[in-house]
């Protein structure tokens, strides 16, 4: 089982509506969930993409961590992140296909809408501003505290293959 979209918990729990996909290889698993967190705010689609909404979940982390990086480096600019939102779809649409996962995952709530709302005010967008602001990602992760970002260790293992992509660590 998986969960993807974007949902807040903040939102959730002041009654704002929100969608997300629950992914289950076993329909009735996913259907049994749904009828668990069933409420008047929440909108729940079912997907057996479970393994391609996992992807779109784990990848819209790390991009808004670029997404951040950018928005530190040029505030007050919108078509460098439009570019990378852009870009973001594309490759998470180009692998999720090549895996045999259905596009209608990245272009929907566990892929497009979980990475505009992650982009647009997640943890992970402010740790790449810190980033951004030439902060070491040891210092950006004491400053974050307790929160998880979710996104460094994927960011951190594709910036060790490409050896153009550095992340100052200490």
């Amino acid at each position: 089982m998986a969960l993807g979209g974007p949902a807040r918990a903040s939102e959730l729990a002041n009654g704002i509506p929100i969608q997300v996909v629950f992914a289950a290889s076993n329909t009735e698993t996913a259907k049994f969930c749904r009828k668990v967190f069933r409420c008047s705010a929440l909108k729940v689609d079912l997907s057996p993409d479970i393994v391609r909404v996992e992807f779109c979940v784990a990848m819209k982390n790390s991009y808004a961590i670029a997404i951040g990086i950018c928005e530190r480096l040029q505030s007050n600019v919108d078509s460098p992140k439009a570019v990378l939102i852009s870009q973001a779809i594309l490759e998470t649409s180009k692998i999720v296909v090549a895996k045999g996962g259905n596009l209608e995952t990245v272009t929907g709530p566990a892929g497009i809408g979980d990475l505009y709302v992650t982009a647009q005010g997640g943890c992970n967008r402010t740790f790449g501003k810190l980033l951004g602001q030439g902060m070491s990602a040891k210092k950006a992760l004491e400053k974050m505290g307790s929160q998880t970002i979710e996104g460094y260790p994927t960011l951190k293992k594709y910036t060790s293959w490409h050896k153009s992509y550095r992340i100052k660590e200490d």
